[in-house]
């Protein structure tokens, strides 16, 4: 028997999600994979980050919130969620500085923007300069909630989201379905605009 009892496990230990939540009590999530997982899929990913943000804001503050209603009426909440973010940089002595309250202006502004564009569309109103503004508000949605994760990556001290920065497997089936999603509105942007 050579097994060495004072060795330490060979085992990987993984920490557990409740860890990681206290630890980060906002969503970290590297800026390149923020940007990608956010164009690849036509901007619908802002809905899953507003929902894991506000989830592990609720875990590691116990504050009543309801995560799935504060993303899908994410334009209510964007101010309190930055708030939020600066609240919890202060007391944990980060000086992280951005302009929180423009920011969050014009992310809702832009937000709203894109819904009435594309119910536009969808009416068949204004085509196809609709869809076009639609279009151009996915960039800068993204360039301010690029923003925002700095933010959150600093309040949560990962600058860099370093903790969250590789892909899975299910980021790579988003980024597809994101990509076929994007070839079905180009031809669609196209065949309008031909007739």
């Amino acid at each position: 028997m050579d097994a060495n009892i004072y060795a330490p496990p060979k085992a990987a230990v993984v920490e557990p999600d409740s860890a990681i939540e206290a630890r980060h009590p906002f969503y970290v999530v590297s800026t390149r994979k923020f940007t990608t997982l956010f164009l690849a899929t036509l901007g619908i990913y802002v809905v899953f980050w507003f929902y894991l943000n506000w989830r592990r804001y609720k875990t590691a503050t116990g504050a009543s919130v309801l995560p799935a209603v504060r993303a899908v009426f994410s334009v209510f909440f964007v101010h309190a969620l930055f708030r939020a973010v600066d609240e919890t940089a202060a007391e944990r002595g980060v000086a992280h500085r951005w302009p929180r309250q423009a920011i969050a202006t014009q992310m809702v502004v832009f937000l709203i923007l894109a819904n009435m564009m594309d119910r536009m569309s969808a009416k068949g109103l204004w085509a196809p300069y609709a869809d076009l503004l639609s279009f151009v508000c996915i960039p800068v949605i993204a360039l301010l909630g690029v923003q925002a994760q700095g933010a959150i990556n600093a309040a949560c001290g990962d600058p860099a989201g370093r903790s969250n920065s590789t892909f899975s497997k299910a980021n790579i089936f988003w980024i597809v379905l994101g990509g076929l999603l994007w070839v079905l509105a180009i031809i669609g942007l196209v065949e309008v605009v031909m007739h």
